[in-house]
């Protein structure tokens, strides 16, 4: 029984070797090959290639960045898993100048976005309430009391002691003046993108010294069935 016992428990521990490549044939580097039910993860090299101990009679999970993850059997000493590109895994887009749409990484300055259920999360009366402390750098001060309050906005501090330091507001494209942000019912929109600097901004000339604020109202969707939000703030 003690030697049938060692034998089955040398079976149950293999190697199997492979290589993980896309729907192509070229190889994806630096996968992550995971034994199926077990915390026994190991790591593929640059050309795709990996080798794992299998502690049990399970498979192999592969998963890689963009690309879907798939389960092998692992039957044999040799699996060549081949992974699907995700259709979902796109990156974050940033809305920059005249809407034009960039990736984050592609930009030679700083953004953030905040989106509706960020701006939404506390129920600000206002989209200038809202925007408090979700953005760095970003500093909001009321001028007056009120639901439809005035309220001056700095962005990396003040530029001038005697000039206008407020950024520019763009509501869906169109230059509006900044005191028309409270005006914004947060429920419409749907995301807000701070361009900080003014090298984000330069194409709108120097009214944008001091970054933008834009933002990006609701559009009706694909929905077959309508959706309606209701809220309420006393």
């Amino acid at each position: 029984m003690l030697m049938l016992s060692g034998v089955l428990a040398f079976a149950q521990n293999r190697v199997v070797t492979g290589k993980v490549t896309d729907a192509s044939g070229a190889p994806i580097p630096f996968a992550t090959i995971t034994e199926t039910g077990v915390r026994n993860v190991v790591v593929a090299d640059a050309n795709g290639n990996y080798s794992i101990r299998l502690r049990g009679t399970g498979g192999v999970t592969v998963s890689a960045i963009g690309y879907n993850a798939t389960t092998n059997d692992a039957s044999g000493s040799d699996v060549t898993v081949s992974l699907v590109r995700g259709e979902g895994a796109l990156q974050e887009v940033v809305v920059t100048a005249l809407g034009i749409q960039r990736q984050r990484k592609d930009l030679g300055y700083a953004t953030a976005k905040v989106s509706n259920a960020e701006l939404t999360q506390s129920s600000p009366v206002n989209v200038a309430n809202g925007l408090q402390g979700k953005v760095s750098g970003l500093n909001v001060t009321s001028v007056n009391n009120g639901v439809f309050e005035d309220v001056k906005i700095n962005l990396r501090g003040i530029r001038s002691l005697t000039g206008n330091n407020n950024p520019m507001l763009l509501l869906d494209g169109v230059q509006t003046s900044l005191n028309f942000l409270s005006s914004i019912n947060p429920q419409d929109i749907q995301d807000v993108t701070i361009l900080k600097g003014a090298s984000g901004a330069a194409i709108y000339g120097p009214d944008a010294r001091n970054g933008v604020i834009v933002v990006t109202t609701k559009r009706g969707g694909t929905r077959t069935n309508p959706t309606i939000t209701l809220s309420r703030t006393t």
